[in-house]
């Protein structure tokens, strides 16, 4: 579409882990930007689609890749309160350090949104 959005980051939107599925195994690019450095592992994260997150990840995707407000998916994740996806992108390598334009990194968006759990298990 006129945003540059692929099918795969609609799918990665969507919850549609099947076709993610298919697309992927298709030769879909899963760390192509669209506008605004959008990708599918930041639509997943954002949402809370864990099953798509953990997909993704195990298939190489960027994990500290930053948006156009320099957010990344385990800021995103941890800004909305998506524990599970906060683990899987901490154990699979994810950067807790890096901050967003607003120089707000994950633990700081946790906390701001009262997800201690989350700050904490961040700390």
């Amino acid at each position: 579409d006129r945003r540059r959005w692929t099918a795969i980051l609609h799918a990665s939107q969507h919850q549609h882990i099947d076709i993610v599925k298919y697309l992927y195994d298709h030769g879909a690019d899963i760390n192509k930007e669209a506008v605004f450095y959008w990708t599918p592992l930041l639509a997943s994260s954002y949402q809370g689609y864990i099953d798509i997150v953990k997909y993704l990840v195990e298939r190489g995707a960027k994990l500290d890749q930053r948006c156009y407000s320099g957010s990344t998916p385990l800021i995103y994740a941890a800004q909305r309160g998506h524990m599970n996806i906060v683990q899987c992108l901490v154990e699979s390598g994810a950067n807790i350090n890096i901050d967003n334009n607003w120089s707000r990194t994950a633990i700081i968006e946790a906390i701001s949104n009262n997800y201690d759990d989350i700050a904490i298990y961040l700390i």
